[in-house]
């Protein structure tokens, strides 16, 4: 059989049409199937299965052992193992010297964070997003309200099974694996931990409110400020006293322990 190989890398293939398909998706990044839920795009058939299957179905049979968080493939339990318990992050960002396990995760983050490109805004409370499917996550769970995961020991809701899974183990559980080699206080997760260590430790706030004096560290944070407590936006109402709040994290937290 005449191996056909690729001009851009060593990579040879024993049809054509794979050799086809491999150029469009890894090097041209084409991604032609879009998914029907959240419309994001995947490069062929099985990933665009495998996103539905883990994502909107919740079907991840391959769990850490450390963290419980479970995982749709063995592959990106691999990577999780990796980047976050074995600390392998060998991609450095030039800006911040944040590290990360993967190169996707660094161009990510450097969009995100360094060149604030979140271009999918909420139409309700403005928050920004990386991905439509980030969007679509938070209207869901934020603003309609869909919960379907339930804790079965303080009756919260959660939007995904990973999100009651870390609830649970954080708050009644009280596992917290992660820890800061500077004041030991205890996370949830690695990013977590990050989070707290830029923003207590190295106090890197720079998104200032032009209103007051207060700083944050991310431009969303700033955004919640503002419209909760300048702008005295407060949408989300407790069915049992209707009291509001700006915050869904402050209604769950009043439910607990008022009610």
């Amino acid at each position: 059989m005449t191996r056909c190989e690729c001009k851009l890398c060593p990579a040879k293939f024993g049809y054509k049409s794979k050799l086809t398909s491999h150029i469009d998706t890894v090097h041209k990044k084409l991604k032609p199937l879009q998914c029907n839920i959240c419309k994001s795009k995947h490069r062929n058939i099985s990933e665009l299965n495998s996103h539905i299957k883990a994502v909107h179905d919740q079907i991840k049979p391959f769990e850490c052992n450390i963290c419980q968080s479970k995982f749709g493939k063995k592959s990106h339990l691999n990577r999780h193992i990796h980047t976050v318990h074995k600390q392998i992050k060998p991609f450095e960002c030039n800006i911040c010297q944040s590290k990360f396990g993967t190169k996707a995760n660094l161009n990510a983050h450097i969009k995100a964070v360094h060149e604030q490109l979140k271009p999918f805004e909420c139409n309700i409370c403005q928050s920004k997003f990386r991905t439509n499917s980030d969007l679509n996550q938070h209207s869901k769970t934020v603003h309609e309200q869909i919960k379907n995961f339930q804790c079965n020991i303080c009756q919260s809701k959660f939007g995904t099974n990973s999100g009651l899974n870390r609830h649970i183990q954080a708050i009644h559980e009280q596992i917290k694996p992660f820890e800061c080699f500077i004041c030991k206080s205890k996370q949830r997760t690695n990013s977590d931990l990050n989070r707290h260590i830029k923003y207590v430790h190295e106090n890197i706030k720079p998104f200032e409110c032009t209103i007051c004096p207060s700083k944050f560290g991310t431009n969303s944070t700033l955004n919640t400020h503002i419209t909760t407590v300048h702008e005295k936006f407060k949408n989300f109402e407790c069915h049992i006293c209707q009291s509001i709040f700006g915050l869904n994290s402050g209604l769950n937290r009043h439910i607990r322990t008022v009610h």
